[in-house]
């Protein structure tokens, strides 16, 4: 999978190094919308892009299954993080898209850091738990290199520059949240690693 959307996020965390790095493209058009899990049961074979909404943790398990998917976008309050827990078992996942993330509690942003050995471009909204220490966590997802925040209300300014300080990320950008607010329409925060590598905070 290449993408995994889940509705109630609508920015886009990316990190920019000075090194040569190429910017994600944009999500791809989906392959099938799966709505309710008896979709999920017949997803064509080839499929690799999908949106998703409507569908139970059995769902998920069936999705989970697949194994050429890229991208999955989730469009409501469907995930939870036993559903998290099945994506994570995804080898070919590389995009995740939250929208509405807030049945997630900390046990499932654990997933970031201990699954999700491809994903390479996160996007999160309106997530209650996504604070200090769990972007920490999230920065061990060592393939990660784009990563957004949305309506991420304890998500603080400290918090976003120690996830710049160690993640891999090439780009983070965060939007409307309350605890970070730009001192001008749009922000821009460069962040020097230990390795020497620059990284840049976006902040909307």
């Amino acid at each position: 999978m290449r993408r995994l959307a889940l509705l109630g996020l609508t920015a886009v965390f990316l990190i920019a190094t000075t090194s040569a790095c190429t910017r994600m493209s944009a999500s791809p058009e989906p392959d099938f919308d799966v709505r309710s899990d008896l979709d999920a049961q017949n997803i064509p074979r080839g499929a690799s892009v999908l949106y998703v909404s409507g569908v139970t943790r059995e769902g998920f398990r069936h999705i989970s299954s697949l194994r050429r998917i890229r991208s999955i976008e989730v469009l409501d309050l469907s995930l939870d993080d036993y559903s998290l827990a099945e994506l994570s078992k995804m080898p070919a996942l590389e995009y995740l898209e939250c929208h509405d993330a807030s049945a997630l509690t900390v046990r499932g942003v654990e997933y970031f850091a201990n699954g999700f050995v491809g994903l390479r471009s996160l996007s999160i909204s309106k997530c209650s738990v996504i604070s200090y220490a769990t972007l920490i966590r999230i920065a061990q997802c060592g393939s990660l290199r784009e990563l957004t925040l949305d309506g991420c209300d304890e998500v603080t300014r400290d918090g976003i520059l120690a996830y710049a300080r160690y993640s891999r990320c090439a780009r983070c950008i965060v939007h409307d949240c309350k605890k970070v607010r730009p001192k001008i329409s749009f922000e821009e925060v460069v962040v020097t690693r230990t390795d020497g590598t620059r990284v840049v905070v976006e902040i909307r």
